[in-house]
């Protein structure tokens, strides 16, 4: 099953495990999102909450604060996540099986 059924794509790690990832596992958010800052702030106090290492904390904490630069440098394309009309829409909007 799609996880992410708006964006098709695959991510490549290119550090030693090489791993990849594509929508049947991941997901795409976009740096103009603009409920991204607060998301990833909550998203670290969780990884906190639940024992994560330091390195992903601090990743974490890197992450927002490029994300809060974009957004700054990139004010006209920060918008509220959306859903476009046809395609895009019956997608991301079909029940989960």
């Amino acid at each position: 099953m799609e996880i992410d059924r708006k964006f098709r794509f695959i991510g490549f790690n290119p550090s030693k495990s090489g791993k990849i990832v594509t929508e049947e596992d991941g997901i795409i958010v976009l740096a103009s999102d603009k409920a991204l800052p607060q998301t990833l702030m909550f998203y670290h106090a969780e990884c906190k909450r639940l024992g994560a290492e330091p390195r992903q904390l601090g990743g974490i904490a890197l992450l927002i604060g490029r994300v809060e630069a974009y957004q700054r440098a990139n004010e006209r394309k920060v918008k509220v996540a959306d859903v476009d009309e046809g395609p895009e829409a019956a997608a991301v909007l079909k029940p989960n099986l």
